[in-house]
């Protein structure tokens, strides 16, 4: 009974010992990460601030990565921008007979309140880009200023001119003005497309391999979304040298932990291999 008795008690003890380690060990992962995603945050908000004001696209390379970070541990992250202002900016509930409660009620009544929902921001410029938007919401846009004639038309013109290649901003008002929309219902509608863009989805693939012992570092992906840009895309009511009052321009700031490919097979277990 008393050998039965301690061999309990050192199992428990044991667990308890694996436990606390796997708890040590996690939060040391955990303070890794952290500084991790903080690091490579840090860095790309010293190089963004070089951009702010700027137009961005003439600054991108036709390929690769716009900016590519050679890390103090031998670590390499290579940085792309892109066109971000895919979604329609809401802050708190808009007055139904305001133009954004016009165009919220145009969208949920095509995709529901919980999708339309979805595809809102609270931050940077109202307007969309017409070079990355969904279709449902350039349709909505349309809409709300054609008394919900033309919305349809307006939003195959526009990608339509977009398969092609990017809308120019100097090209913007014939691509919608070739649906049928009036000077008059084009004035207030021009607040909410933009070719333009003022946010910026940011994408940065972290690789390599540390020196020193230990396992080879996971291939990490960060990704947000930085306000940038000038022009009618960020609208006159946005300012893109406003945004560095605050700690930081990144906006929906997120880490994911790509896992390592596993190494081939070359050989095949035969009949005698197996247990």
């Amino acid at each position: 009974m008393f050998a039965l008795t301690a061999t309990i008690i050192i199992g428990v003890m044991l667990e308890r010992l694996s436990a606390g380690r796997i708890a040590a060990t996690r939060q040391v992962e955990n303070y890794r990460e952290s500084h991790s995603s903080r690091g490579v945050q840090e860095l790309l908000d010293a190089w963004l601030r070089t951009l702010a004001g700027k137009p961005i696209q003439p600054l991108l390379p036709t390929s690769g990565p716009a900016l590519r970070l050679e890390l103090s541990d031998g670590t390499t992250a290579d940085v792309t921008l892109s066109d971000g202002q895919t979604r329609l900016r809401v802050s708190g509930t808009p007055q139904p007979n305001s133009d954004l409660g016009r165009i919220m009620g145009q969208l949920e009544s095509r995709l529901g309140a919980k999708a339309a929902a979805a595809m809102t921001r609270s931050y940077g410029p109202e307007a969309v880009s017409v070079n990355t938007a969904p279709q449902e919401i350039l349709a909505a846009i349309g809409n709300a200023f054609t008394d919900g004639l033309l919305g349809d038309k307006i939003a195959a013109a526009i990608v339509s001119s977009r398969a092609s290649g990017p809308i120019d901003p100097k090209d913007l008002d014939d691509v919608v003005q070739s649906a049928g929309v009036t000077p008059e219902q084009w004035e207030p509608m021009q607040n909410w497309l933009s070719a333009s863009p003022g946010v910026w989805k940011i994408e940065v693939t972290r690789t390599g391999t540390p020196p020193g012992p230990g396992l080879p570092r996971p291939t990490e992906t960060f990704a947000g979304y930085a306000l940038l840009g000038s022009g009618r895309g960020a609208g006159a009511a946005f300012d893109a040298t406003a945004v560095w009052s605050s700690r930081t321009a990144i906006r929906e700031w997120r880490r994911q932990v790509l896992p390592s490919p596993e190494p081939p097979s070359n050989t095949t277990l035969g009949t005698s291999d197996r247990r």
